[in-house]
């Protein structure tokens, strides 16, 4: 079980899972948008609605939003 951690400038390989990591994480912040990823909303540069909704962060990565998560990426990302 490991996570992998983007930043700016480094990827790092931490080796907790990421249920164990998302709980630490400042919500106000951070959001789990798909069992597989957790954001920094301060890097969200869009997100594309649609049956596959998609955030797109500031460095280009685009990730998958789940059906259960999309009503809280809406609520803290594009009502700002």
């Amino acid at each position: 079980h490991y996570t992998y951690i983007c930043t700016e400038a480094f990827e790092y390989i931490y080796s907790e899972p990421l249920k164990d990591i998302a709980p630490k994480l400042d919500p106000n912040i951070f959001l789990q948008v798909h069992r597989n990823a957790i954001i920094n909303l301060k890097q969200v540069k869009e997100v594309i609605e649609g049956d596959n909704m998609q955030a797109i962060m500031a460095n280009g990565q685009r990730l998958q939003v789940s059906r259960s998560n999309r009503r809280s990426i809406k609520e803290m990302v594009l009502t700002v």
